[in-house]
């Protein structure tokens, strides 16, 4: 029985190797195949450990990178967290500012309604004044115009009065 081997983890002169000695005839000896397969693994291993020597450097730089990279964005985070910061401040210290605007606001608004409210009832209490006023005024041109045809009536009765004392001197 013949072992083989994943072809895809050698290069392609361990694949000709490897197909070739899998072709061999099962006529060689077990003992000549095993150490033919411990040849092709120590040559596997020895290049297996030569990649991996050299895929270090590239890990170690990646590994560098990665934590440059890793820094950077930390420091690109914590600037960006700051400047949200100073972001929510500013809004905070607007929205303050609006607030006490919008309070000053009121308090003139609710001011300019109490006086308005005064400034009515002063006018209602004007008007008031005004409608007695002219009710007296009326009351007063009533009474004058009743005196005043009391006067005349009176002319009149002095006049007949004496028109009467003179007609009565002639007599």
């Amino acid at each position: 029985m013949t072992r083989e081997l994943n072809r895809d983890l050698f290069p392609s002169d361990l694949k000709k190797s490897l197909t070739e000695g899998a072709h061999k005839s099962s006529e060689e000896s077990e003992a000549s195949v095993s150490k033919e397969d411990l040849r092709v693994l120590s040559y596997q291993i020895e290049t297996l450990w030569h990649k991996v020597k050299d895929l270090e450097p590239r890990v170690e730089k990646n590994q560098n990178r990665l934590q440059e990279l890793s820094s950077s964005s930390k420091l690109r985070f914590e600037r960006v967290q700051s400047h949200f910061q100073r972001q929510g401040e500013m809004i905070q210290g607007q929205f303050g500012d609006m607030h006490a605007k919008v309070a000053q606001l009121m308090s003139k608004v609710n001011e300019s309604r109490l006086a308005e409210g005064r400034i009515q009832e002063m006018v209602d209490r004007h008007q008031q004044v005004v409608q007695s006023f002219e009710a007296r005024l009326q009351q007063m041109k009533k009474l004058m115009t009743e005196q005043e045809l009391q006067l005349s009536a009176s002319r009149s009765e002095l006049k007949e009065a004496l028109k009467e004392i003179t007609r009565l001197k002639k007599f």
